[in-house]
């Protein structure tokens, strides 16, 4: 069995999307955080280093990694499910996870979105659009939803 390690692992399945520029200034915080403790960062896609008999846990501890921060979509979303099982240390990043081994941290922008509309709407303007990231996630997810809600309530419209 290996010892503990001071590498923290950011793990992606898949195609990366660190080329955002809200996934570079994550990437940029974290490396910040980083560099105030003696822990270093360990960039892994599971597609490409997970062996086909090992667990997502057993992979991590054969690169070195003591924890992981996951950056997952709706579509990745069973890697933190996992690791909580395992018992890895795991930090969910721009996502809510419900699992009480699984940290998350993600962003409550409801009443802020809202708030933006309201002022929108009061000052006279009728038509809105929704932009987001191709990352579909609970942090955007959420943002599409309050965005929809606001328009069925506050402005009626039937067809969202």
């Amino acid at each position: 069995m290996r010892r503990a390690t001071s590498t923290i692992a950011l793990v992606y399945r898949g195609r990366s999307s660190f080329d955002s520029r809200f996934d570079g200034a994550l990437l940029h915080g974290v490396s910040e955080e980083l560099a105030e403790s003696n822990y270093d960062l360990l960039l892994i896609n599971v597609d490409r280093a997970q062996l086909p008999d090992e667990t997502l846990g057993q992979m991590l501890v054969r690169k070195g990694a003591s924890g992981a921060l996951l950056r997952t979509t709706d579509l990745t979303r069973e890697m933190c499910f996992e690791l909580g099982e395992q018992g890895f240390p795991t930090v969910a990043m721009a996502d809510r996870i419900d699992h009480d081994r699984v940290g998350s941290a993600y962003c409550i922008s409801e009443r802020s979105i809202e708030e933006g509309l309201g002022h929108l709407h009061l000052l006279g303007h009728r038509r809105f659009a929704v932009a987001t990231n191709v990352v579909d996630d609970h942090d955007h997810s959420s943002r599409i939803e309050t965005f929809q809600r606001f328009l069925r309530e506050q402005i009626g419209r039937a067809h969202v």
